[in-house]
């Protein structure tokens, strides 16, 4: 039993900081009051701190406190994909999807008790089987966020930790992220996309549930325990001069602004409190949403971000958020390939020019289409189909309901005579260059996938910006017209982590001393991806 005098505030506060955070939760408060103010400024202040630290971020604890605050000490950290069953992995087990979802709990949180819910859901769980987040990986972020002692770390060593995980977990390599945060966790996601442009350039939201972006009043009811734990102090309202969290939220605002597409903040806010205090409130929570319409949770500050099913206001958010926002807006293109006759012609290889390298099969409708993330006027196509002359078009972004018909005609047969003698392998290095012991092997095959060429090119350095030519005598000497619908293969393997952007192009000669130009555009290979094949024109 501890015994707390209330004459005064010093002897109170010096009672206060006397007790040793596992008592906390076990200690009974008798009070020694010389007037009625001082012993109900006691019982708040006492009364205040017991619940702020059994109804934290985190879970409730269903031990004692002493135990509690053990397996607090002792909880390993841990990081990484969601499998199945609430299991965590830093590999997602399957092949790497479009999209990621992170999760990032807050102060004294945890990567399970903050995002599950009194019926047992867990919001990660409840993204995974939603079809709204199919092509997304699920991330949870974890750390350890103790009340107090030597382990905590500051918000900017979180980020710092926050970074190496993602990127030693190739969470980074995603095409797009989407980061859902709790609390502080939000002030950590924030400040890490301030610093890193080239992920905030691929981050399609964030979400912030109850974040105190201008701050919180709970340091204040609870100065002696700011004063002891660094992430608590640096969460004090600006108005009494927080420095700190002003620059997260400057620093926000004016990298945004300069963004060529600012990332969207959506925000959620708590309506009820916790135990008699209101943890973040709607101003501090919606601070940074701008004109987006910020939604209201009947829920405290610990339930906030723990949705009961996927029918819940607080699930609800996230996936309407996902549903309507895109990374870059999206223009669909449709052809369709048909004879002379309108017969639809299926199957038929469509390779498209900039800014894909890609090459799309008609359907038996005769049609093919492809998403840009841009309106881009004129994309260049060829269509090949065994046959037909192969033709070559532009296609611009459908209307309504529309899709452009291009006629194919049979072809004069000039090319059935004409042997191919020698090709020319040409790759300009656009913005990231080739390391030197990354070895380059091309091959061509004809249309009946016979091998007409397989050429090693020289080790060396390609540079940014730089061109290199390689010639390569043909002894096969195939037709024109059995190349037609061939395919061109680029293969790559590179001596640990290398990223190689270039153009290639191919100069094809006959041995009746003409000269065609295969050229394609807009290609990368790395570790991850090692070869990309073209359809000969």
């Amino acid at each position: 039993m501890v015994w707390v005098s209330a004459a005064a505030p010093s002897q109170l506060t010096s009672a206060i900081l006397r007790l040793r955070p596992n008592q906390f939760s076990c200690t009974l408060i008798s009070l020694n009051p010389k007037s009625t103010s001082a012993r109900t400024a006691a019982t708040l202040l006492l009364v205040a701190l017991y619940c702020f630290l059994t109804n934290s971020c985190s879970k409730a604890p269903s031990k004692d406190g002493n135990e509690a605050a053990s397996l607090q000490a002792e909880k390993q950290i841990q990081c990484g994909y969601y499998i199945a069953d609430s299991q965590i992995s830093p590999d997602p087990k399957a092949k790497m999807k479009r999209s990621c979802v992170v999760f990032v709990h807050g102060i004294f949180g945890d990567g399970h008790g903050t995002w599950t819910a009194k019926n047992g859901a867990y919001f990660p769980k409840l993204v995974a089987e939603n079809p709204t987040f199919t092509d997304c990986d699920i991330y949870i972020y974890e750390y350890s966020s103790p009340y107090f002692g030597n382990r905590q770390l500051s918000i900017v060593e979180l980020e710092e930790d926050f970074r190496l995980h993602l990127s030693s977990d190739n969470v980074l390599a995603h095409e797009e992220i989407i980061f859902v945060c709790h609390s502080m966790g939000g002030l950590i996601g924030l400040r890490f996309l301030t610093d890193q442009p080239s992920v905030a350039d691929k981050t399609r939201f964030i979400a912030l549930y109850a974040t105190p972006c201008i701050g919180s009043d709970v340091p204040n009811f609870t100065r002696w325990i700011a004063a002891h734990n660094k992430n608590l102090d640096s969460m004090l309202p600006l108005r009494e001069g927080n420095d700190f969290l002003r620059g997260i939220c400057v620093s926000w605002k004016t990298a945004n602004a300069q963004r060529k597409r600012p990332v969207p903040a959506y925000s959620a806010y708590e309506k009820l409190d916790t135990d008699g205090i209101r943890v973040v409130t709607e101003e501090s929570a919606t601070y940074l949403s701008g004109n987006e319409v910020a939604l209201a949770i009947t829920a405290n500050h610990t339930e906030v971000c723990k949705p009961l099913n996927k029918g819940d206001v607080r699930f609800i958010f996230l996936q309407d958020k996902m549903s309507k926002t895109a990374l870059r807006p999206e223009f669909t293109y449709a052809g369709r390939l048909v004879s002379s006759q309108q017969i639809p012609i299926a199957h038929a290889g469509v390779q498209i020019g900039y800014p894909l390298s890609k090459t799309l099969i008609t359907d038996p409708n005769g049609t093919f289409s492809f998403v840009l993330q841009e309106n881009i006027p004129n994309v260049k196509f060829t269509a090949i189909c065994e046959g037909y002359a192969p033709l070559r078009g532009t296609i611009d972004p459908t209307g309504d309901n529309e899709t452009k018909i291009f006629e194919l005609a049979v072809p004069e047969n000039t090319n059935s005579t004409r042997r191919v003698v020698k090709i020319t392998v040409e790759f300009t290095t656009t913005d990231d260059d080739k390391d030197d012991d990354t070895r380059v092997q091309v091959t061509l095959t004809d249309r009946k996938n016979s091998v007409v060429l397989v050429a090693p090119l020289p080790n060396q350095k390609f540079e940014d910006h730089s061109t290199h030519r390689f010639d390569f005598p043909v002894s096969a000497t195939p037709t024109l017209e059995s190349l037609n619908g061939g395919q061109f293969r680029i293969n790559i393997a590179p001596n640990g982590h290398d990223t190689w952007r270039f153009i290639c192009r191919v100069v094809v000669y006959t041995d009746d001393n003409q000269q065609l130009v295969w050229g394609w555009s807009a290609s990368q290979l790395s570790e991850r991806q090692k070869d990309t094949v073209f359809v000969v024109p």
